[in-house]
């Protein structure tokens, strides 16, 4: 699932505040019926201008969870990429709650020969 969200409604020091984003990860797994694996990696990234922000990535067991967040145009990226199946209303909910955004858009892409075939071995 890929999203995209601008004009975050939050307070601007918790768009690179490092706890409140884990929280966030660690809300979206949870709410999804996931597990982390491994640590997750937080970079706050300046360069180049146009992309600085945070940069947050988590293995999970059944694939990975990528956000992004631009400081320029107060807007993020989150991917969320599994081999099981998740509900992708509950990533949306949990990404207006953390991040009250104006608009979000969203894809979901079914990945696999057949539908459902992952989701036979997870």
């Amino acid at each position: 699932m890929i999203v995209d969200a601008k004009d975050l409604n939050i307070e601007p020091s918790f768009r690179s505040n490092r706890e409140y984003i884990r929280l966030f990860i660690n809300t979206l797994i949870k709410e999804v019926g996931m597990k982390k694996w491994g640590r997750a990696q937080v970079q706050y990234l300046t360069e180049p201008a146009h992309l600085r922000g945070l940069s947050y990535s988590q293995m999970i067991t059944t694939s990975n969870v990528m956000l992004h967040i631009f400081e320029a145009d107060d807007s993020l990226c989150l991917d969320l990429f599994s081999c099981k199946h998740f509900d992708s209303q509950v990533v949306i909910d949990v990404v207006r709650r953390f991040f009250n955004p104006s608009q979000i858009s969203t894809q979901v892409i079914n990945r696999g020969f057949s539908s459902g075939v992952f989701g036979e071995f997870i």
